[in-house]
Parts: C-alpha cells; structure tokens; sequence
C-alpha cells in the first residue's frame, strides 16, 4: 500500500502559473515559451519555466528548480541543476534530469526517462517507456504501456543535448554513443519500482522492491548486487510472471530455490539474490531463466523488444 500511494500522490505540474520577472533575485527565472515549430528553449541561473508548444523542441533548464513542459512533439529535455519538474506531453520523448532531486512525467508516447543523480520520481504513464533511476533512492512507475524499469546506474548516461538528438533521430543508438558498450550496474540505495498496467520488465538490484501490476511481466534480478541487501519481488504470478538473472557474460551459475515462511528464496551460488513475496510453494530453480547482462540492456535502447526473457 505504501508503495502505490507513492507512485500516486499527484504531481502538480499542470495548470503551473509562472511570471516573468525582471530583478536581480538569485530565484528569479526565465518564462519561455515555443511556437509551433522546433524550438530550443533554454533557461538560466534562476527557476525557470519553460514551454515548448509544438514541434520537436530541445528545452534545457541548467541552474536552478526549473518547470519545463514539452507539449506537442518529440521533444528532449534536460533539468540539469536543481530539483525540476518535468514533464513530457504528447510524442516519444527523451527527458532526464540529471543533478538535483528531480519530478518527471511522461505523457502520451514511448518516452524515455533517465532520473541520474540523487532521489528522483519518475512516471512514464501513457506508452511503452524506458525508466531508469540511476544513483540515488528513486521511485519508478511505468503504468500504461509495456515499459522497462530500472532503479540502478546505466554506463551510457546522462545524455547530452547532441546525444538525445541522436537518439531521437535514429541516427545512433546508446552502443553507439558510449564506445559499443552498454551496461548496467547496481546502487545498492533501495529503489521502488511498479510496472502498472502492460507486458513490463523490472530490473532489480538490491534492496529493490518490484511491483509488475497487471500483465505478463518479467523480474529480473541482478547477479552482481553491490548492497548488503536482496532484490524482493512483490507480486509474482505464476502463471502470467517470469523471474530471469542476469549476470555477466557467460558466466555459468548454480540457481536455487528454497521456501522460506511462504516465500521464495533465490539464490546463485549459494548467495541470496532475491526474495519472492508468496511464492515458496510455486516457483522452483527450473522457473528461472539466466541472461547475460549484454541482453538485459538492449532493453534500453529505444524501439527495443519489449521482452528479452
């Protein structure tokens, strides 16, 4: 219950009224706002609100709390400093936060939303989206669409300006941007992750909690956890769900499974990965699938397959 209230508890960027100011106030901030073309809007040292309007816009916050909306199009934006309030609009979209605290929504589309430093809220809502939380104790919910949730620390990003361009146009991919290398890793901060409803893949590390919700979804738990912590998986169903773990390469592993008061207890080499609320009498060694990391992060590329398990 704690979990869905706070994945619920509403974000208040619509009906945000911002006026222009003209002092020397270290809080004073611009207010932008886009036409019907591509625009690249850009904020300054105070909080910022910005609009993109329709078109394909490029919006960058930089210092301070910013609120920045995409509107129409597909957009990218950046929060940069401060803790911001995000939020995408109607298209595929490519936002991340980066330093500060940061509240971010997708709308409508198959966004793609990357949190990076410090404890971010993130919302992908309507479409098939990429969440990744990346250092700090994040709060991830996927909700509408088959979406990708990760609470820990993708190699490849942030992303600049340049590089979201990239992506948005098809022209590279994140392999690519980052040498042909992608990876993942774990932050060992306890994240918070509900997939909501659709086909959703949960990434886990430790102290991670993993609510799939409605649909067919697959948890996968990481091998290599760099907490003292276990990943817990919330609801699983036997009948719609799938648990995979990841490790790396092709490394050769040993996966069992014991009951533990009701639950599930998976472990790899004898080491404790993950605990499955519910499931000691229902899930077993032969139900978990191994994957190598270097599959798992296809995932995060965009227009990736919505399942790799």
């Amino acid at each position: 219950m704690i979990l869905i209230l706070s994945l619920l508890l509403p974000v208040a960027l619509i009906g945000v009224v911002v006026a222009n100011h003209d002092d020397d106030d270290d809080d004073s901030g611009e207010s932008l706002e886009g036409a019907e073309n591509a625009d690249t809007l850009e904020g300054g040292q105070g909080d910022d609100f910005l609009d993109g309007g329709a078109g394909d816009d490029d919006l960058v916050g930089l210092a301070g709390d910013d609120t920045i909306f995409g509107r129409e199009g597909d957009d990218i934006i950046t929060g940069e400093d401060g803790a911001d309030m995000l939020c995408s609009g109607d298209g595929d979209d490519f936002i991340t936060g980066n330093r500060g605290s940061d509240t971010i929504e997708g709308q409508g589309g198959d966004d793609f939303i990357s949190g990076d430093y410090s404890a971010d809220l993130l919302r992908g809502n309507e479409g098939s989206d990429t969440l990744v939380g990346g250092r700090g104790f994040d709060n991830l919910g996927g909700f509408s669409g088959d979406d990708v949730l990760f609470g820990g620390i993708v190699n490849a990003l942030p992303l600049d300006l340049e590089e979201m361009d990239a992506l948005r146009d098809g022209t590279s991919t994140l392999a690519d941007l980052n040498g042909g290398q992608v990876d993942m890793r774990d932050d060992s901060l306890g994240n918070i992750l509900y997939g909501g409803a659709g086909d959703d893949d949960l990434i886990l590390g430790s102290q991670d909690m993993g609510t799939g919700g409605n649909g067919e979804d697959t948890f996968h738990v990481l091998n290599e956890q760099a907490g003292a912590g276990v990943a817990t998986i919330m609801d699983y169903d036997e009948v719609d769900d799938s648990v995979t773990v990841i490790v790396e390469n092709d490394t050769d592993v040993n996966v069992t499974v014991n009951n533990n008061d009701g639950d599930a207890i998976v472990r790899v080499d004898g080491t404790v990965v993950a605990r499955v609320t519910g499931a000691g009498g229902t899930l077993s060694a032969g139900d978990i699938t191994v994957l190598t990391e270097a599959t798992v992060v296809q995932l995060f590329e965009p227009n990736a397959p919505a399942a790799v398990a």
